[in-house]
């Protein structure tokens, strides 16, 4: 019997753009079944708009990203299919069942990627607790790093959508870390905002590359706000 699950896509695998068209792509291949799910979930576009929108981005997908191009393509196919059963067999239970878990897997994928994960870089862990507890209770995915070369490997692996990067660090130092990143052209458009518990003059991390300079001890609701237009902006 052919698989009706959803087939999800690790974030981490796509460049920033990927993920936009894969979001977007998602969003519309959920329209194409929701009206036939018992929870009831709204439709944004409907079928018929949904369906010729996700036509276009798989399109635009096979000249662009190969892996988000086969995922799409595999799971419009299982949509169709799922629709085609529900025809057949109109309000069937297992139709329905299975309508409803191939769009719970499909939310859950598309939850992962529109909330951005934010990496945290500090070598006190004091510092990285604080951090991470307080940017997952405003939403946000975090991951963490304990020093540069981790930062670096980090960054590369999970493509988090925002760095906070302390300068003192480990192994390798804030600057380095700043340089490697601005020098790679799949990690230098990541916004990064350096913090330092030295009174340092912005002005050095700001000429590498760093959006946004605050010096410890910072105020919360101060980086959250500018950690939300970076996001944004990016």
């Amino acid at each position: 019997m052919t698989a009706v699950k959803f087939e999800s896509l690790s974030s981490q695998y796509l460049t920033q753009d990927s993920q936009r068209l894969y979001s977007d792509a998602l969003m519309y291949l959920h329209d194409c079944l929701c009206e036939f799910s018992p929870e009831r979930w709204h439709p944004a576009f409907g079928y018929e708009n949904a369906h010729k929108k996700l036509e276009e981005v798989v399109r635009i997908a096979q000249g662009k990203d190969k892996m988000v191009w086969e995922n799409l393509k595999s799971n419009l196919e299982t949509a169709d299919r799922l629709r085609d059963n529900m025809s057949k067999h109109e309000s069937s239970q297992k139709a329905t069942a299975e309508i409803s878990e191939f769009l719970n897997g499909l939310l859950s994928a598309y939850g992962t990627l529109i909330t951005p994960l934010i990496l945290v870089v500090d070598d006190n862990e004091s510092v990285v607790d604080s951090l991470q507890n307080f940017f997952r209770q405003k939403g946000y995915m975090v991951s963490a790093a304990y020093d540069g070369v981790e930062a670096i490997e980090k960054t590369r692996a999970e493509k988090p959508r925002l760095i906070l990067l302390d300068i003192q660090l480990p192994r390798m130092d804030g600057f380095e870390v700043l340089r490697l990143l601005k020098e790679d052209s799949e990690m230098r458009s990541i916004p990064v905002i350096a913090i330092s518990g030295e009174p340092q003059t912005p002005s050095k991390v700001i000429e590498m590359g760093a959006n946004r300079f605050v010096t410890k001890p910072f105020n919360l609701a101060e980086l959250e706000k500018d950690a939300g237009e970076l996001i944004r902006a990016a």
